[in-house]
């Protein structure tokens, strides 16, 4: 079994690479953010596709990255999202769900550009908020992170991602990411607008919705 666990941007390359030693009998998996723009470089490299490629995105991570912060508990009970292609083999799909539920993982299967679409709300766009606010205090007080409580921390945490990874995810998943960035600044629209108008109900039920809807995910 092999698999790559690169920024997807450098996946083309990989693949050209790995080519000449593909054998028939290998299971090939992935861990990148991003499922279409994996299809499109398979498509690319083997003029069409690559029947024991099975793309799939472990949802679990670190903002830290490297060896040094390795961690064997890292998939337990974490979700991985496996985006079967048509041609795949069903028993090596197995072999690759086993392989994620033998570390510790829940296993869910969807089509990639559910997977895309999903994720560009759920990961990638936390992302781009966290980047943005934290280049946003620095351009506005240098010294605004000596002022800045736990809140900030835990918001700004992910902002310490690696930058290469986050460049290729942007790159590679534009259009999904592009949507919810629009779609968030219409959320926070309606924010400006109800904090303009000094109304309170409107503060009140939206804080309160995002409060009962957060503390339902965690209890």
């Amino acid at each position: 079994m092999i698999i790559i666990a690169t920024p997807v941007g450098s996946y083309e390359s990989i693949l050209k690479e790995m080519k000449p030693h593909i054998a028939t009998n290998m299971v090939i998996s992935d861990v990148g953010s991003t499922k279409v723009s994996v299809i499109e470089a398979i498509k690319s490299v083997f003029d069409g596709t690559l029947d024991n490629f099975i793309p799939a995105h472990p949802i679990a991570g670190k903002e830290k990255s490297g060896f040094e912060v390795s961690d064997d508990n890292l998939f337990v009970n974490k979700k991985v999202i496996i985006t079967p292609l048509e041609n795949n083999n069903s028993e090596s799909i197995k072999i690759l769900t086993k392989m994620w539920e033998r570390v510790g993982a829940e296993v869910d299967f969807m089509t990639p550009k559910s997977h895309d679409d999903l994720l560009g709300m759920t990961s990638h766009l936390p992302h781009m908020l966290a980047f943005s606010l934290v280049n946003y205090l620095i351009s506005q007080h240098p010294e605004a992170s000596v002022y800045a409580a736990g809140g900030f921390k835990d918001f700004s945490r992910i902002a310490s991602g690696d930058a290469i990874m986050w460049r290729d995810i942007c790159l590679h998943n534009r259009d999904s990411i592009i949507a919810h960035i629009k779609g968030y600044q219409e959320s926070l629209n309606t924010l400006v607008d109800a904090i303009d108008s000094q109304n309170e109900k409107q503060l009140e039920t939206l804080f309160r919705k995002a409060k009962n809807t957060r503390d339902s995910w965690i209890d």
